[in-house]
């Protein structure tokens, strides 16, 4: 383990990895397929001379854990939302771009074959090392579009502080995962309830949240975790 950790430190110390973290709350702000076919680009990918990566449809189908009916019009239909989904990074002089998942998109009758964004090639690179590390199968095994994110920020979190408590505040929390929700009731049970059982189920973090009120409101939420 202490070899793992020292390979995480790593990754978390390079000068790319602050915009690598900003592509992993992006990412997390997708739709549950559009993360998995991100997450598919990732993983394929070898070098950062690379310019396309190629997918067979019967294969990206079951890395989805989507049946054969009907299917092939929805990942035609997230590939067509990723091209469309706006990214903010910081470039090297500190100035703001503005640029896109994916360059472009072939559909193909066997194959689907996606351009890769030139810009993005260093930070996915960086991703996939990530990714690696965290053991990809565990995360495409999610069934929650928050729950990747909170798993990678908590994994994140223990190895550079070694500590397994986590305070946010309610607006914090929400911002980072991306959501919209203005009642608390609604984002327990449609995020954090489900995230929950999510990463217990299918990882290997056990997380408990805790809700903390301020008067009658809930203000903050705290994350125990543990890894086994």
């Amino acid at each position: 383990m202490a070899v793992k950790s020292n390979l995480f430190l790593d990754f978390f110390n390079k000068a790319y990895f602050a915009q690598s973290l900003k592509l992993i709350e992006a990412k997390y702000k997708l739709d549950l397929l559009e993360q998995k076919i991100i997450e598919q680009i990732i993983l394929k990918m070898e070098s950062n001379d690379e310019k396309f990566v190629k997918f067979e449809n019967h294969n990206l189908l079951q890395i989805c854990g989507l049946e054969e009916i009907k299917v092939q019009q929805k990942i035609k239909d997230a590939c067509r939302r990723l091209l469309s989904r706006v990214l903010s990074l910081k470039d090297k002089n500190n100035e703001t771009r503005q640029t896109h998942w994916v360059q472009s998109i072939v559909y193909q009758e066997k194959h689907i074959i996606i351009e890769l964004n030139c810009y993005l090639k260093p930070f996915l690179l960086q991703l996939k090392s990530i990714l690696i590390y965290l053991n990809s199968k565990e995360l495409m095994k999610m069934k929650s579009q928050y729950s990747g994110g909170i798993y990678i920020f908590l994994k994140y979190y223990y190895e550079i502080n070694r500590a397994n408590k986590i305070r946010f505040t309610l607006i914090e929390l929400i911002e980072l995962l991306g959501c919209s929700y203005k009642k608390y009731f609604d984002f327990r049970v449609n995020v954090l309830d489900m995230l929950e059982r999510d990463i217990n189920k299918n990882t290997d973090m056990q997380i408990r949240y805790f809700p903390e009120k301020i008067g009658r409101k809930v203000e903050y939420i705290n994350f125990e975790f543990s890894i086994n």
